[in-house]
């Protein structure tokens, strides 16, 4: 199996990654501390999977993660890297759709046209059983 080479698969590895240290870490977490070389387990098994250009990500990720989480700082590997690390760029704001707007135009067959040949495939099959049945 290959390295992950895109941003999105690999932001949601190093969340995978980092709910698993929250479930498994609970009451450590409650107390406002984690563990160092639970966090570097962490980061070790996401480079692992993961295309060395964005091993970035898991640091943003686990700053963020720092920060919903109330932890402070976290000695060892990661003190330095997570204070380093750049924000990500936002990703553009996109109105949502409002009930009663009109879907947006595709390029791809409509519903009722898929449907319809769901509907003639289905046909097709039980013909072909039923004269296979009758021989």
């Amino acid at each position: 199996m290959g390295l992950i080479t895109n941003v999105d698969p690999a932001t949601r590895l190093a969340r995978a990654i980092l709910a698993d240290i929250r479930l498994y870490n609970e009451e450590m977490i409650r107390s406002g501390r984690i563990d160092p070389a639970i966090v570097d387990e962490a980061r070790e098994l996401y480079r692992s999977r993961v295309d060395p250009s964005l091993h970035v990500e898991f640091d943003r990720q686990f700053a963020e993660f720092c920060a919903t989480n109330g932890l402070g700082p976290v000695s060892g590997t990661f003190a330095t890297r997570v204070d380093t690390v750049p924000p990500r760029a936002a990703a553009p704001q996109v109105d949502a759709p409002r009930f009663g707007d009109s879907p947006p135009e595709r390029d791809g067959p409509s519903n009722s046209a898929i449907v319809g040949l769901i509907v003639v495939l289905v046909l097709v099959a039980v013909a072909f059983v039923v004269v296979l049945d009758g021989r």
